[in-house]
């Protein structure tokens, strides 16, 4: 009897061990970061789709990137539901809102035009069509890791979506608004195998303004140049 028992409670300690996830090495948060912006900087291509479920009538970005240059994004523009979309290539980039096409031009010494459609794309998309694009380009706009320092060392590792994540967060204070601070406040759960991320949420004195989910990247696999092509009647 005390045989079958021992027993049984071996297997039921062994099916509840199985439950849970096998943790990943320990990190910090800025080694996290780190580890997520060099795999970003290492794909070759990417297909990537992003949704926004906190911003005012959501917001949501499809984006297909072949390095060097290439980038299109086709997204859901947050609050009324229209369609925008952005297409660059080595030969400039273009953004088409509500039917029609803009030629985005490089706005600033040392800046690229395709900076320039990812910031004039931020808004409208709820942030979905910034984050990825900016930590493939490092363009300084949209990318979240450029300081990974800013990140508490703390790096909890959680399951999002049935993945296991790193969660990292930082505290920041903003100024929006002459003489006035907001306290900014990132979290990021990003993957302990891809280093891709998962979810993010960004808090505005204590407002939610993001609440974000990405889905598992595609990555390194061969995508049409055309997909990457001048649109028609652009200018």
């Amino acid at each position: 009897m005390n045989a079958v028992y021992f027993c049984s409670f071996a297997v039921l300690i062994g099916i509840v061990a199985a439950g849970q996830p096998v943790l990943a090495a320990p990190m910090t948060g800025p080694e996290v970061a780190q580890k997520s912006a060099d795999a970003y900087q290492a794909v070759k291509s990417m297909t990537v789709t992003v949704t926004n479920t906190k911003a005012s009538g959501g917001g949501s970005s499809k984006i297909k990137f072949v390095s060097p240059s290439s980038l299109r994004i086709d997204g859901t523009v947050s609050g009324d539901g229209d369609n925008f979309v952005l297409v660059a290539n080595s030969g400039g980039t273009w953004v088409q809102t509500e039917g029609s096409w803009e030629r985005e031009t490089i706005g600033s010494p040392g800046g690229t035009s395709v900076v320039m459609g990812i910031a004039a794309c931020t808004g409208i998309s709820g942030s979905t069509a910034a984050t990825v694009p900016g930590l493939l380009f490092q363009s300084g706009w949209g990318d979240p890791f450029l300081m990974p320092q800013i990140f508490d060392a703390s790096a909890p590792q959680e399951t999002i979506q049935g993945i296991l994540t790193y969660h990292i967060h930082s505290v920041t204070t903003e100024s929006f608004n002459v003489g006035t601070t907001s306290k900014v406040v990132d979290d990021f759960w990003i993957d302990t195998k891809t280093y891709m991320l998962v979810k993010s949420k960004t808090t505005i004195d204590a407002k939610v303004l993001n609440d974000t989910s990405y889905s598992r990247p595609i990555v390194n696999v061969s995508i049409p140049t055309s997909t990457f092509a001048k649109p028609a009647g652009a200018p």
